[in-house]
């Protein structure tokens, strides 16, 4: 069946677990903040955080494998799902060697033993704890070199910071070897014994580069509560980004690794950060110190020569720890809350997708009940959200409306929930969220008005984390290869959210409005004679559906040019870039400098001066007036980049750094449409490409762009395409 008419199962049985144990597990053990298991003992010890102090608990490993077919000393499970025949035990190691032996479409199983552990146990880290009590240090390094294997490339500086307002700069030239620098680094990191240790990029280069540079030196990195583990490589599944970055994933007995570069592209939802670098991060969000320290970290080896500079480079690397950590108290605190949910490790839950967060949830509550488990439905195709750009152009005092969760509120308040839920825990889950979403936001508000901020700042992270499940239910539902997906019921809710938007847009119209363009949850249009808030609330009462259709922002001009590809001007002065002909990350600075540059002239209605700055820009390009960083552009590494002949000495620059696929470069092209790193630059770029990609950019803008701009650019008709 499928459709509207897609009838209910009927529920097995009457019982259904608890909500809070369905959200937050129904293990009973508080305060964990590590959970380090030894699979040849069957054992695991819990670190637990009381009070100021942690205490550690060993506990037995709880691991398992459901499978199809009779396993071991398995028992049956109860349900018509065919995954049903779960195999317990501590032996992790044995557990996960049978679980690879069979098919995937044959089992279930979490392979990393803490992810399996907090599954069947119930218990989820740092329960009963708000993120200010735990202890967080941070660090950051200067080194001599971005290759930590050669000779000369010295760690010259390491600082340490933490929240309590320690801090404290090891310089190379205070000690008589590096290995005595990272030394001293290790027993800081202990002394201070944080819960968690934060770093920009540490994963793919602070913690990589200290480990192979201890090596060197016979130094062994044991940064771990127990101060005898090394600090290793834990290469047992790979783990990446959303985004397909491969990372380095380390591990630290007792301790958990926050990278807050991760950590900010996961919290940037709506893609407003510039770019990920940790200087421009905080400066954007005006979180950094304006009187900070900076250097020109490129010619690092040459400033650390001159004795006269090294005090400056201690103190900027201060300033990039002190800007970690306050990084990481504005984008770490969902993640947490995320965790005292999810059967996940913080670190952990870095690596895991949104969808796979809801499964997680699913497949606790399931196994608790000791009710079988579907396979992953196959994919069928979903049709998408309403998205239409109505009129290109440039506008002003634009309005912004907006469905408060829309998915979300069309799954309950239409009973859409994946087919195999036979338990029904799937919509009591989403609803509870919500409840407990509106409640705390409600403890927020009093936090603040009471002057709280340790309460506030905790309320807010919760319901931060509440948020973010909350919108993952949908895209869980239609998610490939996730036990309990359903892409029919996905399909069901795309297609309410269609009828729902086009009833918005059309309320608008009978209302005098003029639609500028609607996508999935929100529209932007003109007002007529009417006030906009008025003309928002008159739409929302149609609505019906438990949905709140609210107006979010109003915006002195927008520019619009395709579906999803805007500019916004707010009244702050502020332009806001939307979509992928206006924002690329694979585009060169230069570029994207044009074409904000291009929006900016297009807003203001200066459209007649575009022709003399793309005049310039080809004429910097011709004079080599770029930097090289503004030329270079962003590439993932792919099998392609180490196999095409055309990128052998890229490739075998790439080797040399030890960067694998999936891991992101800075390239440039040179003469002759060869890729090359950002590093090897030699005068060599192909400027008659950078032309073309000129001609490219003023092409995004399309008919809005005066002729003579894009003559200026060289391009012809035919580049129009794009649009």
């Amino acid at each position: 069946m499928g459709g509207a008419g897609r009838l209910r199962r009927e529920k097995v049985g009457s019982h259904v677990p608890h909500t809070d144990d369905l959200i937050f597990g129904h293990g009973h053990t508080r305060g964990i903040v590590a959970i380090e298991p030894d699979p040849t003992m069957g054992t695991a010890a819990l670190y637990r955080r009381v009070g100021t102090s942690t205490e550690r608990n060993v506990v037995p490993l709880q691991n398992w494998l459901l499978a199809r077919k009779p396993q071991p000393a398995s028992i049956e499970l109860s349900g018509r799902h065919v995954l049903r025949h779960l195999m317990l035990g501590s032996d992790a190691k044995a557990i996960a060697d049978r679980a690879r032996a069979l098919a995937p479409d044959q089992r279930l199983a979490y392979l990393d033993p803490i992810t399996a552990h907090l599954v069947a146990s119930g218990d989820t880290m740092y329960k009963g704890l708000h993120f200010s009590q735990l202890r967080r240090s941070q660090f950051d390094i200067e080194t001599l070199d971005v290759n930590p294997e050669r000779d000369d490339g010295q760690i010259v500086v390491i600082a340490v910071t933490d929240d309590s307002g320690f801090e404290r700069v090891l310089g190379l030239d205070e000690f008589q070897s590096e290995g005595a620098l990272i030394e001293e680094f290790i027993k800081l990191v202990r002394a201070r014994d944080p819960d968690i240790i934060e770093g920009h990029n540490v994963f793919n280069f602070d913690l990589w580069y200290v480990n192979e540079r201890a090596k060197r030196h016979g130094v062994t990195v044991a940064l771990g509560r127990d101060g005898s583990t090394p600090m290793w490589l834990d290469e047992s599944i790979r783990r990446s980004t959303m985004s397909g970055m491969a990372v380095r994933y380390y591990r630290i007995e007792g301790r958990q690794i926050v990278d807050t570069f991760i950590g900010a592209v996961r919290w940037d939802v709506g893609r407003r950060l510039p770019n990920y670098k940790l200087k421009h991060i905080v400066r954007h969000l005006g979180i950094g110190d304006d009187e900070r320290t900076l250097v020109d970290a490129a010619n690092m080896r040459a400033l650390w020569a001159d004795p006269q500079m090294r005090a400056t480079i201690k103190a900027y690397c201060l300033d990039d720890a002190r800007d970690t950590g306050r990084l990481s108290a504005l984008v770490t605190p969902n993640e947490v809350y995320q965790a005292q949910m999810v059967p996940e490790t913080l670190q952990g839950i870095a690596c895991v997708g949104i969808g796979s967060r809801i499964e997680r949830l699913m497949v606790r509550a399931y196994l608790r009940e000791r009710a079988s488990i579907p396979r992953p439905r196959p994919m069928a195709p979903i049709e998408g959200a309403f998205s239409e750009a109505f009129l290109t152009g440039v506008f002003h005092d634009v309005m912004k409306c907006d469905v408060e969760s829309l998915y979300p509120s069309l799954m309950l308040a239409r009973g859409i929930a994946p087919w195999d839920d036979d338990l029904g825990v799937f919509l009591p889950m989403l609803a509870g969220l919500r409840d407990m979403r509106i409640a705390v936001k409600r403890d927020a508000e009093r936090a603040g008005h009471d002057g709280r901020r340790d309460d506030l700042l905790a309320a807010d992270g919760l319901q931060n984390a509440f948020k973010i499940l909350i919108n993952s239910f949908f895209g869980f539902l239609g998610t490939n290869g996730l036990h309990f997906n359903d892409p029919v019921a996905a399909g069901r809710v795309t297609e309410s959210g269609r009828e729902v938007m086009s009833r918005i847009v059309a309320g608008l119209r009978d209302r005098g409005c003029t639609v500028i363009e609607a996508d999935t949850d929100g529209a932007y249009f003109v007002a007529g004679s009417g006030a906009p808030d008025a003309v928002v609330d008159a739409v929302a009462q149609t609505l019906g559906d438990g949905l709140h259709l609210v107006a979010e922002e109003r915006y002195p001009v927008m520019l619009s040019l395709k579906a999803k590809n805007y500019v916004l001007k707010r009244a702050s002065g502020d332009l806001v870039m939307r979509g992928s002909a206006l924002r690329s990350s694979r585009d060169e600075p230069f570029g994207r400098a044009l074409v904000q540059s291009i929006a900016a002239l297009l807003i203001e209605g200066r459209e007649g001066d575009i022709a003399q700055l793309v005049r310039n820009t080809v004429d910097k390009i011709h004079e080599r007036k770029f930097t090289p960083e503004e030329i270079a552009h962003r590439e993932s590494i792919t099998s392609k980049t180490f196999n095409a002949s055309a990128n052998r000495r890229l490739a075998a620059a790439l080797a040399e750094r030890g960067l694998a696929v999936g891991d992101k470069v800075r390239v440039y092209q040179r003469v002759g449409g060869e890729l090359a790193l950002l590093d090897e630059y030699a005068r060599d770029e192909d400027r008659d490409y950078l032309v073309r990609r000129v001609a490219d950019f003023v092409a995004r803008f399309g008919d809005l762009v005066p002729a003579d701009a894009r003559i200026a650019a060289g391009e012809d008709r035919d580049q129009l395409s794009f649009l």
